[in-house]
């Protein structure tokens, strides 16, 4: 993890369910879930507050350590994230959106906006689709990453989990945290398999420049060059790149080390 976490200088955190669990909130699609578990659509999420994982979380990105949090949760948990650097893909359940002025505003209920247009949550549900123009912002941002970092999602719901796909078709990097095992895990450089806390507390540990604790469930090793090269010069668009990833992050070119 120190050697991702030190030469990325572009991260990018994408979150999911699993982060929420600490809260008390069920994410339903994890092995072994309880018969009879309601959905984050059927509770009161206004009664759960965040957490010491959505509280790490919120350090790292308002620190600019990581550029950007993109989430499918509804919740509402990662309110203490920047706003300018929070895309909330699936909606956020306390908030609101008019279809006539498109002004976002806080969800009490009402369901006019005061120009009169038809207010609504902003909240996906399974039969709609997510805010074009959010997601293809979100698009931008994977494009422009150098280390993905994914925890507590199955990666199961679509178009979300088509974002990965767009870090590894350029070769780019990704870590992958959540309990149980993923489509994603065998092209990720790492996975891990352990509490988000636990691995967040690690990333922490490496930025001050300490040793990390948890060990990874497993590693995809990184190209066996000369690490003294931190970076390279694109033969194609003469984009300077570190020593990894494989390939040009700005036109996909191989790298000459590869």
């Amino acid at each position: 993890m120190d050697l991702l976490l030190n030469y990325s200088k572009k991260v990018v955190f994408l979150t999911g369910a699993g982060c929420s669990t600490s809260a008390g909130i069920p994410d339903y699609r994890g092995l072994g879930k309880p018969s009879g578990e309601k959905s984050a659509r059927q509770l009161d999420l206004t009664l759960y507050k965040p957490t010491k994982v959505h509280n790490l979380i919120a350090d790292f990105v308002n620190s600019g350590k990581v550029r950007h949090l993109l989430t499918q949760n509804i919740d509402d948990l990662h309110r203490d994230v920047h706003p300018d650097k929070l895309s909330e893909i699936h909606g956020n359940h306390s908030k609101g959106r008019c279809h006539s002025c498109g002004t976002v505003m806080s969800w009490t209920g009402h369901k006019s906006c005061p120009c009169g247009g038809r207010l609504t949550q902003t909240v996906v549900d399974f039969d709609t689709s997510v805010d074009p123009v959010m997601f293809k912002a979100a698009e931008k941002i994977v494009d422009d990453a150098d280390l993905l970092i994914i925890m507590g999602t199955s990666l199961k719901v679509t178009p979300f989990n088509l974002l990965p796909g767009r870090m590894l078709k350029r070769g780019g990097n990704i870590i992958m945290v959540n309990r149980d095992p993923t489509e994603i895990d065998p092209a990720a450089r790492m996975v891990y398999r352990c509490d988000i806390y636990d691995f967040l507390e690690d990333m922490e540990r490496v930025y001050n420049k300490e040793s990390p604790k948890v060990k990874p469930y497993a590693i995809r090793e990184l190209p066996k060059w000369d690490n003294t090269i931190k970076v390279w010069s694109c033969d194609f668009c003469t984009t300077e790149n570190r020593f990894y990833p494989d390939c040009c992050e700005a036109c996909g070119s191989a790298c000459p080390g590869s």
